[in-house]
């Protein structure tokens, strides 16, 4: 019984704990809309502009601060996505086994590995039940299959999935994806995208791409921030 009321006690703190760093969460994230399910540290992620999804990230380290997890702008993050960082074991010693942290009864530094920061770039589709593990890059606009566990990195606009994940093809030809990396969303008005909304539903060509660059050339003369 009292076993179980320490249980509940315990439950009712981590559920205030929550509460408190949700809020300074939300302080700190105003400008998107992702959710972590877990308490982490902030100081270790970063995340850009209109992102959305549930973030839950896996650190073990408390001493790394150099290695972070870093969300670029219009990142489509769903359901149950894990990232992780300090996951690794040793693994070059004479055992995986995490012998500091099981025999001392605190986290060791030394059995927490990482292998870099995980940097996901803008406009990026994570898949549901995906896993980024640490020291991967994801170029812009690329997908995530669900399911995937990626462990390398992924180039701009293509389309990864499997475990661990590979290349299934590229989302556009390369002449084509050297055209998009000229314009980021980002850089677009809002009220641009407003009130030009169905050009960017439309299946990307070299045509569309024009369009969408005469659309910016005149709203950069209509403000005077023209570059000519």
């Amino acid at each position: 019984m009292i076993t179980y009321i320490k249980y509940l006690l315990e439950r009712i703190q981590n559920r205030k704990k929550y509460r408190y760093f949700l809020k300074k969460w939300i302080r700190i994230n105003s400008n998107n809309f992702v959710i972590p399910k877990n308490i982490i540290d902030l100081s270790r992620v970063s995340i850009g502009s209109y992102s959305y999804g549930s973030l839950e990230l896996i650190a073990y380290n408390k001493k790394n601060q150099n290695d972070i997890l870093k969300i670029g702008n219009f990142v489509s993050i769903s359901t149950d996505v894990k990232f992780y960082l300090d996951e690794h074991h040793q693994s070059k010693t004479f055992t995986t086994f995490p012998l500091k942290s099981i025999f001392y009864g605190i986290q060791s530094p030394d059995d927490a590995v990482s292998k870099g920061s995980i940097i996901i770039d803008d406009e990026v589709w994570i898949g549901a039940n995906s896993t980024i593990m640490s020291g991967v890059h994801i170029g812009r606009g690329a997908i995530v299959a669900m399911g995937s566990v990626v462990v390398s990195d992924v180039p701009p606009y293509s389309i990864v999935g499997g475990v661990p994940s590979k290349i299934i093809k590229m989302r556009f030809d390369l002449d084509l994806i050297d055209r998009l990396m000229t314009i980021k969303l980002i850089d677009i008005p809002k009220n641009v995208i407003k009130n030009n909304m169905e050009i960017f539903y439309k299946n990307i060509d070299l045509e569309v791409i024009q369009e969408l660059e005469e659309i910016l050339k005149q709203d950069e003369i209509k403000n005077g921030t023209s570059k000519k």
